[in-house]
């Protein structure tokens, strides 16, 4: 190796979904055998990644031209050491990679080993070159507010700029208490947008036994009414998982909801009743059948892909009907290698559009990717321990895929944003009621 090795990272700040990334080593041997490594910092969840490289005729390796040969990924992939991370071999089975401090940056250290090295070998061993990435989910431009309003629980994103700006509510699923990092990032691209708790979470619920309805309009009402907010095209909302299904009864019951962004929802209201005005309005269907080894898998993992509904007048009652929406335009966001929602329940909500004589809608399809959809470029973690059903989930997904597809499905939910809470629509005031 020679004496003088440079680790260049340009450039070192970035948001996290910035395509722009260059990591390259000058300084090589030609044709050296390196390793190039990347480990997450400053936080108690520990990932990291190898990647093998072979340095060219120059003595240089560049992750946006060359071709990784082994490792955590092979090919030619410029964020590569970032969505191929993995929980390092001290890591619970089952941790799930989230950025809970959006003030601050995903700092990743990127080192160079000599010779092709595994991780274990890697976190043994002196670097020959490190050097700092740092991504962020919030421009600092962004303003961040923690609402407590009335009922309503959560932390407010705010664009820089005049505004009025296009609002935005985004709901995470079935492990509670509040996740920031999205609301931030859409914020980033110009969105009011409202981190929203529902359970577990302060003064809220612990569990989510029922779901209140009344809770959600609450939030539609105080989003409208900021005056950052454009008022006149309604409100989006994204949600995946348990938070996707209650988008899908919302926008049957208000009008003030025009963009609906359902990632790998269901198709029927599982588990929690929804409530109304203090009355239920709709059973939460349970899994009819169970596999003998569901709630004792010798596996260590649970797959609600293998759990069914049977037909019946329970199940029929528990469906959604996106069709009964008065104002909604809808984004299904739905992952091929889903092992908790296949895209089937995808499908069947379209089929209810469609039978409707409803145009009102824009599916998709995600080969290969697992449940948990994120940002681009954010490590995929397929078995994620769930406090809420206190079990590991296994969630699918096929890395390489996985990362193609939160690329993809990334743009086409900030571009359906954009277009449906910007087209010309009649007003909706934030006083209006929601329809009874």
């Amino acid at each position: 190796m020679a004496n003088f090795l440079d680790l260049r990272i340009n450039p070192v700040d970035g948001l996290v979904d910035d395509d722009d990334i260059l990591i390259s080593v000058h300084g090589i041997k030609p044709f050296e055998l390196i390793t190039l490594s990347s480990l997450t910092i400053g936080g108690v969840k520990r990932f990291g990644a190898v990647a093998h490289y072979i340095a060219d005729a120059n003595g240089v390796v560049d992750t946006s031209a060359h071709v990784s040969v082994g490792g955590d990924y092979v090919g030619k992939e410029p964020h590569g050491l970032i969505w191929a991370m993995n929980p390092l071999p001290d890591q619970r089975f089952g941790t799930r990679l989230v950025h809970a401090d959006v003030e601050t940056p995903v700092v990743y250290q990127i080192s160079v080993y000599k010779g092709h090295l595994n991780i274990e070998e890697v976190l043994r061993s002196d670097a020959l070159a490190t050097g700092e990435l740092r991504r962020w989910y919030k421009a600092e431009s962004v303003r961040r507010v923690r609402i407590r309003h009335g009922r309503v629980r959560g932390t407010y994103f705010i664009p820089a700029g005049k505004g009025p700006f296009p609002g935005v509510i985004d709901l995470f699923g079935i492990a509670g208490g509040i996740m920031e990092h999205r609301a931030a990032l859409l914020a980033s691209h110009g969105f009011a947008t409202l981190a929203l708790a529902y359970f577990a979470y302060e003064d809220l619920p612990k569990n989510l036994h029922e779901i209140h309805m009344d809770y959600f309009e609450e939030a539609i009402a105080w989003l409208l009414n900021q005056d950052n907010v454009r008022t006149e095209n309604g409100v989006g909302f994204v949600g995946v998982s348990k938070g996707a299904e209650i988008i899908s009864g919302l926008t049957e019951m208000c009008p003030e909801i025009t963009a609906a962004v359902i990632i790998n929802g269901y198709s029927h209201l599982l588990h929690a009743d929804m409530m109304r005005h203090r009355k239920c309005i709709k059973r939460g269907a349970f899994f009819s059948i169970l596999p003998e080894d569901f709630f004792n898998n010798k596996k260590g993992y649970f797959r609600f892909y293998d759990l069914k509904l049977l037909d019946s007048p329970a199940k029929r009652a528990a469906e959604f009907k996106p069709e009964l929406s008065e104002a909604a335009n809808y984004l299904y966001v739905a992952s091929g290698f889903d092992l908790s929602s296949q895209p089937d329940k995808s499908l069947h909500m379209i089929q209810r559009l469609k039978d409707a004589g409803k145009t009102n809608y824009e599916l998709v399809l995600l080969e290969g990717a697992g449940h948990l959809l994120e940002p681009p470029h954010s490590p995929m973690c397929r078995y994620v321990y769930s406090k809420y059903q206190d079990a590991v989930i296994d969630y699918g997904g096929e890395k390489r895929l996985h990362a193609r597809a939160q690329e993809t499905s990334w743009r086409k939910i900030i571009n359906f944003l954009r277009e449906k809470l910007s087209r010309p629509a009649l007003p909706i005031h934030a006083t209006e009621k929601s329809k009874l």
